[in-house]
């Protein structure tokens, strides 16, 4: 059997006409390993356009193919509606504003001819210790997981509809991957690359919807969702590690709170809910998190995770005095050849509010970028083409380089620095 036999890929959206546009050039493109494959698109009564636009592009590929729900069942549901679809071995539910690296895609195929019952289309590390905090942490990214359909039965359908709550139904199944401890892969290099929206499918504003819906925030849904999770001792494990995006749990918990209070979502539910699962000792370190964020202890070089839009953005580097900090990595790479990694809102806003111009800029990379092009006047270099510009040094025009970092590393290009203290500014560290 081919790969085309084997795996096919569904892709949810709802009123996001451009990123699903970009998205769809991504995978059509030329060097797209996937663009044979079967696409399903499972549109949520879209009303911007992207009815119209999916039409066209089912026209010109024939594998191609629009299902639009009469009316919007929500991100959850959508979801869950590409596992009761599949008719495949294998199924991939990817999102609308995802960007692709296709150099590891290889392995997805091994793992799909070796029968894996799940593979990552993401890359972590794990040890023995942490090996499922890890798995059920990647599984949080829907596109990251790519399921063998035997896997999914009755039972997690059920628990991924009752997970809708919480904003995680496929965490539904990797939690019954966890109780029968499944057999995993990992790819080396990321493929997916998520994002950030500030449009958010998980939330609604909709007074009609319960306060769950309208003040859902990631922690919260995300610990709730263990308890598909049977071993006592492997969930208490998860909730003990819990790191989303951070190094350890209390940052994380800090990075949500205030995330939370910030966008006026955090209730006193919330604080029961998150204290009702986590063990004793999380169930301290989280109270004091609480106390922390209600006492304003975080100075606000650290709040970078609750900047919701450019214009904090720009109030920030104003506080920061980061044309300072640009002058100074200018006088550090002074005559060497200059790669700007990231092109996303930090970027927008830095571009600004910083003169960037002293440095000796060759090109501007970023993952949503599958072609050369020219944006806010910098020429655009791909992902797979850092190797051949043979930049001296890459500096990272991002707020989390721990997603990036994995990726440059692997390409290996010569002569190319890729460090931390390259970043514009290191208060992505708390």
């Amino acid at each position: 059997m081919s790969l085309k036999d084997k795996l096919e890929i569904f892709l949810i959206t709802f009123n996001r006409k451009k990123d699903l546009e970009n998205t769809l050039r991504e995978l059509f493109a030329e060097d797209s390993p996937v663009r044979d494959l079967d696409i399903t698109i499972l549109n949520n009564h879209s009303t911007d356009g992207t009815t119209e636009l999916v039409d066209e592009y089912c026209q010109r590929y024939p594998n191609l193919k629009q299902i639009v729900h009469p009316i919007n069942i929500g991100a959850g549901a959508n979801t869950i509606r590409a596992y009761e679809l599949a008719q495949k071995p294998y199924l991939w539910v990817l999102c609308d504003n995802d960007t692709y690296c296709w150099s590891s895609f290889a392995e997805i195929e091994n793992a799909i001819n070796n029968d894996c019952p799940f593979i990552f289309s993401v890359n972590f590390r794990y040890t023995d210790e942490n090996k499922w905090s890890e798995f059920f942490q990647s599984a949080n990214f829907i596109s990251a997981c790519i399921i063998k359909r035997s896997e999914i039965d009755s039972t997690s359908i059920i628990n991924a509809y009752h997970n809708i709550d919480n904003c995680f139904p496929q965490l539904a199944i990797a939690a019954k991957m966890i109780n029968e401890q499944k057999e995993f892969y990992s790819v080396s290099v990321s493929i997916v690359n998520w994002l950030p929206n500030t449009d958010s499918p998980t939330r609604s504003h909709d007074k009609k919807l319960t306060q769950n819906r309208r003040n859902w925030f990631l922690l919260w849904g995300y610990l709730r969702s263990t308890i598909f999770i049977t071993d006592a001792k492997i969930r208490n494990s998860i909730l003990k590690n819990c790191n989303l995006f951070t190094s350890n749990a209390f940052k994380t918990y800090i990075k949500e709170l205030a995330y939370a209070k910030w966008n006026n979502l955090l209730t006193f539910k919330h604080i029961v809910d998150i204290l009702f699962v986590l063990p004793l000792w999380n169930k301290i370190i989280f109270i004091f998190a609480c106390l922390w964020v209600s006492l304003r202890l975080i100075p606000v070089k650290n709040l970078f995770y609750v900047i919701p839009n450019k214009d904090t953005w720009l109030e920030y580097f104003k506080a920061v005095n980061q044309q300072k900090k640009i002058n100074k990595l200018v006088r550090t790479y002074k005559n060497q050849k200059v790669l700007l990694y990231g092109a996303g809102m930090f970027f927008d806003a830095l571009n600004e509010y910083c003169d960037l111009s002293k440095f000796n800029i060759c090109g501007l990379s970023d993952n949503k970028f599958a072609v050369e092009q020219v944006y806010k006047g910098y020429n655009v270099v791909p992902v797979n083409k850092i190797s051949d510009l043979r930049p001296d040094v890459i500096i990272l025009c991002v707020a989390e380089p721990k997603f990036v970092l994995p990726q440059l590393r692997y390409l290996k290009c010569p002569k190319v620095h890729v460090m931390k203290k390259c970043t514009l500014d290191t208060f992505f560290v708390l």
